[in-house]
């Protein structure tokens, strides 16, 4: 008489989950750091061809056609980032409107 063993068609599925998620994850580190390189590359060329610097505080006045008042932006700065502008007090401007990303 054979005994049976229950846990076999588990682990035998669990082995083929692994192995076909090492084949489909893996590829070469370098093809990989090239198309970065690449996309970086073309990112830039857009972004300066459409007059981006990436200092923006630099030409902020020359856009805006006029000084920037300190105590005005700090007045702003402090209302964007408190919760009074929130629905229920529970929010920012910046929770939604990140400054760093738009």
């Amino acid at each position: 008489m054979r005994r049976k063993i229950d846990w076999l068609p588990g682990l035998t599925s669990l082995v083929c989950l692994v192995l076909v998620s090492i084949i489909l994850t893996t590829r070469p580190v370098q093809a990989t750091l090239l198309e970065h390189n690449q996309l970086d590359q073309e990112l830039t060329a857009v972004l300066r061809e459409a007059g981006f610097t990436g200092r923006i505080e630099a030409s902020l006045e020359s856009r805006l056609g006029r000084k920037i008042n300190p105590k005005l932006a700090d007045i702003g700065r402090l209302l964007w980032f408190d919760t009074i502008t929130g629905l229920n007090d529970d929010n920012t401007c910046a929770g939604c409107h990140s400054p760093t990303a738009g």
